[in-house]
C-alpha cells in the first residue's frame, strides 16, 4: 500500500503574515535573500519563492 505524506518525506509550511511583511521590509532597505533566511530561520529558497 502506498505511502500518504509529501514525497520525499519533506515538511511544508507555507510563510506567515509576519514573515512576509519581514521578506518585504527587508528588500525594501536592500537585504539579501540569504540574510532574510537567516533572521527567519528559513531556507534562501523559502525566502526567494516567497
Amino acid at each position: 500500500m502506498p505511502r500518504k505524506g509529501k514525497a520525499g518525506g519533506r515538511a511544508y509550511a507555507r510563510l506567515a503574515r509576519h514573515e512576509r511583511n519581514t521578506i518585504e521590509l527587508m528588500l525594501d532597505k536592500g537585504a539579501s535573500c540569504r540574510a532574510i533566511a537567516r533572521k527567519l530561520g528559513r531556507a534562501p529558497s523559502t525566502v526567494s519563492n516567497g
